[in-house]
């Protein structure tokens, strides 16, 4: 694959905004709320763009098992609300994650 050059002046915006939130911690809002005024808007974006309405939300994690954890009780939910499935399974090989 190739990589994308956006240019000095796109690097230069990306090293400021990484300069701002390198040391942060989402998971210390407390400590951090910039962080989670930041994921309010990311959210409010997404929903907007997928045309979404009053009942919708969500969150951003930091990726790896938080994750996967968060779409698995996701589709729980949703197999729960929409088909009363009860009793979700996973079946996943022994060597998963």
């Amino acid at each position: 694959g190739a990589i994308y050059h956006g240019g000095s002046d796109l690097i230069d915006f990306m090293s400021k905004v990484y300069g701002l939130f390198c040391v942060s911690n989402p998971m210390h809002p407390d400590l951090f709320p910039y962080v989670r005024k930041m994921e309010g808007e990311v959210v409010s974006m997404l929903i907007n763009i997928f045309h979404g309405d009053s009942k919708c939300c969500g969150t951003i994690s930091s990726g790896g098992t938080e994750s996967i954890l968060l779409a698995c009780k996701a589709y729980r939910d949703r197999g729960r609300d929409l088909h009363g499935v009860s009793t979700p399974e996973i079946v996943a090989p022994t060597t998963i994650h």
